[in-house]
């Protein structure tokens, strides 16, 4: 994520930041006599788990006197487990020399 700071110069003084991140940019006018503006670069959260498999029928008992008794339905499979989340990124931040006292 790059991160770029301008003075606008004008009454009042305005704080100029442009926040690009992989094919995104979004422009900001901060306040510098109160204003402020957080960036983050979080990883995303973990993809869910898949779902376990539905248990197979038992067979059926053969046939005879007696007959055979059928078998029992095997057990469905347990849901897969949350991936792990992303890890977050880096911020780079360049900013213009008059931009320094603020």
């Amino acid at each position: 994520m790059q991160v770029r700071v301008a003075l606008k110069s004008g009454s009042p003084a305005l704080l100029q930041l442009s926040v690009s991140a992989v094919g995104q940019q979004k422009l900001f006018l901060v306040d510098p006599q109160g204003g402020s503006l957080t960036v983050k670069a979080d990883g995303g959260p973990g993809g869910s788990g898949g779902r376990g498999g539905r248990g197979g029928r038992g067979g059926s008992g053969g046939i005879g006197t007696p007959n055979g008794r059928s078998g029992s339905d095997g057990l469905s499979g347990h849901d897969g487990r949350t991936g792990w989340p992303g890890k977050g990124g880096s911020i780079t931040v360049t900013y213009d020399p008059q931009v320094k006292p603020f």
